[in-house]
């Protein structure tokens, strides 16, 4: 029974920094689903989410959620790690979905895309509310990621935000492995961002996802090439305190204090860059998520170095960041 109260059963509701869990049930309402099939994939969608959260330690009661028709969001309670949203989580729900379609005719087989992200959200009454809510269903709707699952003919695809990757899939901590998650291009409506995103295909274990353009390309690397290459190549590797160091000169030149700036360097990177930088309101973090993505593609800070100084010239500021890049490059 599908319960109406959308809050926890001990009357929590979010306020803050919290992880959603976001999840439709792919052609929810193609040709031949009529309202009772409906209703059956309603009914089994939210039993193999139950069994799944309990059984992944994060409490169905406990959580938060709201019905969407088609599907569900669900806020854990903020003691829950977000990891287990992850894994085990996605494992569990997987081999649920795979065990209801084994004895299920077409129209009642249960595929879903699923939706990870952190932010701040509050509850007014009515639902809940916020820009990271707003993001975490747009990651949903990302056409690419739609088409990479009717593809792979997957049981369940899973999307998570770069603030997410970054915080649980990038460190690969116990039985999260990075490298089965491919980078995504996420456009729609007022949304351009990247994410990360996992298809787990029947008989194959995890997929790459098959949707063509979704590889990292290489950008043609500017002359100016040795210390940018060595800072390349090992800049996961590299301390945090280098990193904001590269932050601070770049906000030093003066095209990077706004906005427009931004916007304009970034327009003048290669366009397999340029995209998949996820943009920030505060100059600080624009400009690191600008560094990050730059540095996950081979000849790409060398080429921002190189548009900086056509906008910049040959300025105090861009010399000292130049000296920067090239005494942490030597260093590697």
């Amino acid at each position: 029974m599908i319960e109406s109260d959308n809050a926890s059963r001990n009357g929590w509701r979010p306020s803050g920094r919290c992880a959603i869990f976001v999840c439709d049930i792919v052609s929810f309402g193609r040709d031949g689903r009529h309202d009772g099939v409906q209703g059956h994939l309603r009914t089994a969608m939210y039993e193999a989410l139950r069994r799944s959260f309990d059984e992944s330690g994060v409490p169905f009661d406990r959580c938060y959620w709201e019905d969407r028709g088609d599907g569900v969001i669900v806020v854990p309670p903020p003691d829950i790690e977000t990891t287990v949203l992850v894994h085990p989580l996605i494992d569990r729900l997987r081999g649920a979905l795979r065990r209801h379609n084994e004895l299920s005719s077409d129209l009642a087989k249960i595929r879903l895309r699923v939706s990870l992200h952190v932010g701040n959200v509050e509850a007014d009454g009515r639902g809940i509310v916020g820009t990271a809510v707003n993001h975490a269903n747009r990651l949903l709707d990302a056409p690419t990621f739609k088409e990479a699952i009717l593809l792979a003919e997957a049981h369940i695809g899973l999307i998570v935000s770069v603030e997410l990757y970054e915080a649980v899939v990038r460190p690969g901590t116990g039985l999260i492995d990075p490298d089965e998650y491919e980078v995504v291009e996420v456009v729609v409506k007022e949304t351009r961002t990247t994410a990360w995103m996992r298809i787990s295909a029947p008989g194959r274990g995890v997929a790459r996802a098959p949707a063509r353009g979704l590889r990292r390309s290489e950008p043609d690397p500017p002359a100016r090439e040795r210390p940018m290459r060595a800072m390349d190549a090992t800049a996961h590797q590299g301390s945090m305190t280098e990193l904001f160091e590269v932050v601070k000169m770049l906000l030093a030149v003066p095209i990077m204090t706004t906005p427009e700036g931004r916007e304009q360097v970034i327009g003048s990177l290669h366009p397999d860059v340029a995209v998949r930088i996820p943009r920030r309101s505060q100059a600080n973090l624009d400009t690191h998520s600008i560094l990050r993505t730059c540095l996950d593609f081979p000849g790409a800070v060398g080429e921002l170095l190189a548009v900086l100084k056509a906008f910049a010239g040959d300025s105090e500021q861009m010399r000292a960041l130049e000296e920067t890049i090239d005494r942490l490059g030597r260093r590697r």
